[in-house]
């Protein structure tokens, strides 16, 4: 049985802190003494009393209620360590099948009443399923069911609770060694560099972590991890990188990473961390690895590891075991600074040539991304150059279209100011065309005109030279100014005087004949005309329509020419509208552009049309401002 399939982790936890554990573990007041030495590993400078006790909870977990596979070796696993670490001098609390509720119960305890002690060190063992979802990992008790139901992350552990945990804590060290794969968020996973010796430097406050596999790898549920573990603490691997005679959590880390990835062929990597916290990331756990009978030295307080406490260095070349190491530390790394340090510190060492080499080659590498990135910035400056041609030939293109329009616009406005002005409309002109008089009224003034002596020269129904020289007469008779043109009180007046015809007598028994017409009789009745024909014959001739209005135009030269010149305007004929209707006649409006030179113009203009019975027939225009130059 794996201890993790898929998302599904088995998660052997070591933490090896300073806490406090549950009121039924046993106590052993026992102290931990170490050789301090200088940073370079050279000669002891000083005995340092390191840790003042040390504790353990150890949980594992077989038995799953809820619908987990059992697992076979996590309960032993916890047991062996328990009894080696008893064997050590730690006060353990073995917890077996622990449920949701018992484990956070335990982990608080332990952590708030040992963790009391700043001078403690915790080991917390756990052994069971673990779980990971989205980067998150959880510890799964012995009653928690299916992650797919959400009452499992209610029952299970998530690893921030852990996080949150190992802070409240007063010890200084905490170590935790996971014995899955497993996916957390609380510690940062990398490859530390062992100490060169014991230093002061480890004292500082720690909360370190040890996985036995990666997220969604397949950790075996064999007990090898738990092998591999304790026979490094037992000294019967080499773990003590630097030879030293201690254990290091960064040693114990990098051994067990080692053999682990070379016994699985890489299928289990381990991975280890420093809490994320500048408060918990300084320092290193430390065990003190059992000592060869004849070295042993006595000690007023043993540490119950070593039961004669301290031991004295192995004759073996101590300066190259700690190059070796430090040498392994950093023979993957890709920083320039580490070989310069390795130099600084063997420039004459076993791998110096091999540093100075990865020091040139590294630098080369730099000198590539740089070339490359200046290579880049270069290109981005071209384009960013380029953009900015871009934007300024646009806009000095946009600026030299808007100068050509600005520069047209003024010849229009100059050209149309040249243009002669219309000329202005007589008074007494606009007076008479306020009476809106229609073709029936015109006539029956041409009757009374002629009736009382003016000849009006016909009784059309326009005003031409003839009607106007007849209104000229009838002002000039009655000692008004002769203008030409009608006011209301005049065209009342004539009407007024204008003789009416007398009927002729009729016989007693016979039918009287109809009395001869005089000049002012009723003209023949004309075919009456409605808006409907006209606009469907206007629909069907608009073309024969068009040419006989220019034939108009150009026979009387009234819309297309302008005062004071000879030129002819071209002039396009829009659209056309009914205005009004009076018996066979219309009034017609007809929308129209015209252009003469660089000018040009437009308006409306009302024509008077004849209905025939079967087509129109342009009379003139409908004021008949200009009828008098035609002799109409």
């Amino acid at each position: 049985m794996s201890r993790c399939a898929a998302f599904v982790c088995l998660l052997a936890f070591a933490l090896i802190l300073s806490a406090a554990a549950p009121a039924e573990a046993a106590e052993t007041d026992s102290a931990v003494y170490v050789e301090l030495k200088d940073a370079a590993g050279g000669m002891a400078s000083e005995r340092w009393k390191l840790y003042g006790a040390s504790h353990a909870l150890v949980i594992g977990i077989d038995e799953y209620s809820a619908g987990w596979p059992r697992l076979s070796n996590a309960v032993k696993d916890a047991e062996s360590v328990a009894a080696e670490l008893e064997a050590r001098g730690f006060a353990v609390t073995l917890l077996l099948n622990s449920t949701g509720d018992q484990l956070r119960s335990e982990l608080r305890n332990f952590f708030a009443f040992k963790g009391a002690d700043p001078e403690a060190r915790l080991f917390v063992w756990f052994a069971g399923h673990g779980y990971t979802e989205f980067g998150e990992g959880y510890l799964v008790p012995a009653d928690a069911p299916d992650p797919s139901e959400p009452a499992f992350r209610a029952v299970a552990l998530h690893m921030g609770d852990v996080g949150s945990m190992v802070r409240i804590a007063r010890s200084k060290h905490v170590y935790a060694v996971f014995d899955s794969c497993f996916a957390g968020t609380i510690f940062n996973a990398s490859r530390a560099r062992p100490p060169a010796a014991i230093t002061r430097a480890v004292s500082e406050p720690v909360r370190q972590f040890l996985t036995s596999g990666d997220a969604d790898q397949e950790v075996s549920d064999d007990g090898s991890f738990r092998q591999l573990f304790l026979k490094a603490l037992n000294g019967d691997e080499d773990a003590d990188a630097n030879d030293d005679g201690y254990l290091t959590g960064t040693e114990l880390s990098l051994y067990l990473e080692d053999r682990v990835i070379n016994l699985t062929n890489a299928l289990q990597t381990p991975r280890s961390g420093k809490l994320r916290d500048q408060r918990f990331d300084q320092g290193d756990f430390v065990f003190l690895l059992p000592q060869p009978e004849e070295v042993q030295v006595a000690s007023a307080n043993p540490e119950p590891e070593a039961a004669a406490g301290t031991r004295a260095l192995p004759s073996m070349d101590r300066d190259l075991a700690v190059e070796l190491a430090f040498w392994d530390s950093i023979k993957s790394s890709d920083s320039i600074a580490d070989y310069q340090a390795y130099l600084g510190s063997y420039p004459e060492g076993q791998f110096a040539p091999l540093a100075v080499a990865r020091i040139a080659e590294l630098e080369a590498r730099v000198a590539r991304l740089e070339a490359e990135q200046a290579r880049l910035e270069e290109e981005a400056r071209q384009r960013a150059e380029e953009e900015e041609r871009r934007r300024a030939e646009e806009e000095a293109r946009r600026q030299a279209e808007a100068e050509v329009r600005r520069q047209e616009e003024a010849e229009r406005a100059t050209q149309l100011a040249a243009l002669p002005k219309p000329p202005e409309i007589d008074p007494a002109e606009q007076a008479e065309l306020a009476l809106n008089l229609n073709r029936n009224d015109r006539r029956e003034l041409q009757a009374a005109l002629t009736a009382l002596g003016f000849d009006t020269n016909g009784v059309d129904g326009f005003f031409g030279p003839g009607t106007r020289a007849a209104i000229q007469g009838y002002q000039g008779a009655k000692g008004a100014e002769r203008t030409g043109y009608l006011t209301a009180s005049l065209a009342s007046s004539i009407v007024a005087e204008a003789p009416k015809p007398e009927p002729a007598p009729q016989p007693v028994q016979q039918a009287a004949p109809q009395p001869a017409q005089t000049q002012t009789a009723a003209l023949p009745p004309e075919p009456a005309v409605s808006e409907a024909e006209i606009n469907g014959y206007i629909d069907s001739n608009e073309s024969a329509l068009r040419s006989a209005l220019e034939n108009y135009n150009d026979q009387h030269r009234i819309i297309l020419r302008h005062s004071g010149s000879s030129t002819l305007s071209r002039t396009n004929f829009l659209a056309w509208r009914v205005v009004e209707i009076s018996g066979s006649e219309a009034v017609v409006g007809v929308s129209y552009q015209h252009r003469a030179g660089n000018a040009s113009g437009g308006g409306t203009q009302r024509f008077l049309m004849k209905w025939t019975g079967s087509a129109l027939e342009f009379i003139g225009y409908e004021k008949d401002r200009e009828m008098r130059r035609t002799g109409g």
